[in-house]
């Protein structure tokens, strides 16, 4: 038995005679766009909304039986494991929901009142258009025959029922403005004061203000450093960043999520510039109601950090809860313009199985286009497809 491949020819692919139409392949492409985006949807209404009981919100599964979000997740995780070698696991219950409990969920009588805003239409006929995305991805995920038209389908049942869900993720994931200087709201006036040598605190907002984000930037000073003919060898300090949560727990039950970015680059080609900066999302209902709680557990992050950023500098054999040493390499390419390439792929803190559903990981950059474009998302530690940055 042979299977032929695709193959890749100047950053083309050739797709083999033999293979399943094309049609096929745009459905599949739509409908894992459109399914995960429901999950993130879902879960960012809950947790605003439930806090810390968000998993515990009851749903119908496709055999009709009642069961919880993280019931019926801990029950489809058991199942994955008995495959455990094969995929990955995830850290979150909502990615072992099908589209169809996810639907069932928010038109349900007990939580579509958290849903409606957010559906540009009567709900019969937001579900009318959901059940139909249902339908052609039910046929694909059991391989029967769909037609070309149902791409068309897909895609317009998409743009109809998930603008307001499109436009939501858009705004909840990018907190790009600084707040003011001269804010004077209480919440504010907590945080603002908070940061120590290495961490410090930058507050910013969506563009309509109902989103905060708590951007700690964390510059940890280099262990050791070696740059010589070309090469790069050295040690730094690196983040668990989902281990924060546990440090400091009095950040987690209002928080919707958290992520990460890390850059690191050379100067001079002598000196290592390495920074990892963690965004903590809240909306700011929930900020105002809580802010004395958050501000203190801010205060127990920064503090314990820089415990650990101490210990590391005496002692770079250590290890800490939330901080590590990790050894990092690179090497000089190019010929006209030569640039530093640097390894530090063991710098990124990738979603874990026993991770809490608020650490999303490193999202990449996140603009309007949450539902149609992503090439990460929360949860996953695997990149979907080429980022639209290259």
């Amino acid at each position: 038995m042979e299977w032929s491949k695709a193959v890749e020819e100047e950053k083309k692919w050739k797709i083999p005679h033999d293979w399943t139409h094309i049609h096929y392949y745009e459905a599949l492409n739509l409908l894992f766009r459109v399914e995960n985006s429901v999950r993130v949807f879902v879960y960012c209404v809950l947790k605003d909304e439930l806090g810390l009981e968000w998993s515990n919100a009851s749903i119908s599964t496709d055999d009709q039986a009642s069961s919880s979000i993280s019931s019926l997740g801990k029950k489809r995780v058991r199942q994955a494991k008995q495959f455990g070698y094969l995929g990955d696991i995830s850290s979150s219950p909502l990615l072992y929901l099908s589209l169809g409990e996810l639907v069932q969920l928010i038109f349900s009588e007990a939580y579509w009142k958290l849903f409606a805003e957010y559906f540009p239409g009567k709900k019969d006929t937001m579900r009318l258009k959901l059940d139909e995305i249902i339908t052609i991805r039910n046929s694909l995920a059991h391989f029967r025959p769909i037609q070309v038209d149902d791409v068309e389908v897909i895609r317009q049942n998409a743009k109809h029922a998930l603008m307001g869900i499109e436009q939501y993720l858009s705004s909840v994931t990018q907190c790009s403005s600084t707040v003011p200087s001269n804010s004077t709201d209480e919440w504010y006036k907590e945080l603002k004061p908070l940061g120590s040598e290495h961490y410090a605190l930058e507050l910013r907002e969506s563009s309509g203000g109902e989103w905060l984000s708590v951007r700690l930037n964390c510059r940890p000073p280099v262990l050791e450093l070696a740059l010589t003919d070309g090469w790069l060898d050295g040690r730094v300090i690196n983040i668990n960043t989902a281990s924060i949560l546990a440090v400091a727990p009095q950040i987690r039950p209002r928080l919707i999520f958290l992520t990460e970015s890390k850059f690191i680059h050379v100067v001079r080609d002598s000196d290592l510039r390495y920074t990892k900066t963690l965004d903590f999302v809240f909306s700011r209902k929930a900020m105002e109601a809580n802010h004395k709680e958050i501000a203190e557990g801010f205060k127990a992050a920064i503090l314990k950090l820089s415990e650990e950023t101490d210990l590391l500098k005496s002692d770079d054999l250590a290890r800490g809860a939330v901080l590590s040493p990790q050894t990092i390499y690179g090497w000089k390419v190019g010929d006209e313009s030569p640039r530093w390439s640097i390894q530090s792929e063991e710098l990124a803190s990738l979603p874990k199985e026993n991770d809490p559903s608020e650490y999303w990981g490193d999202m990449g950059w996140l603009g309007s286009d949450f539902v149609t474009a992503r090439h990460k998302y929360p949860w996953m530690g695997a990149i979907v497809s080429t980022s639209g940055w290259g």
